[in-house]
């Protein structure tokens, strides 16, 4: 489906009347994350598919419920957690719950909301990994 959903009271959820994803929403979240860790990352190599070469860390994530609701907000729940690049070792997971204000009417309003919250949360992956991640490997 490629509705723009929104919670209603009572546990309901309702498709906009004329709004529509361009692409599948968990691509676009993975493309949004993939981009904002390779901003905030900048010397390192950043990919949402498989590394061609031994990576240094993987983080894997996963976003539970990311939705706007009639309340005028868009709460994000996601968990993730950094692996060590040299094995299946899992280091410190995190669970994060994150709202963003819908600050005005219609699908533009809730787009951007929903753009801000997945920035959120790259900020605090990258603020919690800064300190765990290796000197950044040479080009070769």
């Amino acid at each position: 489906m490629s509705d723009i959903l929104v919670r209603q009271p009572a546990n309901v959820v309702v498709p906009s009347p004329a709004g529509r994803w361009g692409e599948r929403l968990s691509v676009g979240i993975t493309r949004a994350l993939t981009l904002g860790l390779t901003r905030r990352l900048p010397s390192f190599v950043v990919t949402a598919t498989a590394p061609t070469g031994p990576p240094a860390r993987r983080v894997l994530a996963e976003i539970e419920s990311f939705e706007p609701r009639a309340d005028g907000i868009v709460g994000l729940l996601a968990r993730w957690r950094p692996l060590d690049g040299t094995g299946p070792d899992t280091l410190a997971g995190v669970r994060i719950s994150l709202v963003e204000a819908i600050t005005g009417p219609g699908n533009a309003a809730i787009v951007a909301a929903m753009s801000r919250a997945i920035e959120t949360f790259t900020e605090r992956v990258v603020a919690a990994l800064r300190p765990a991640v290796p000197a950044a490997r040479a080009s070769r």
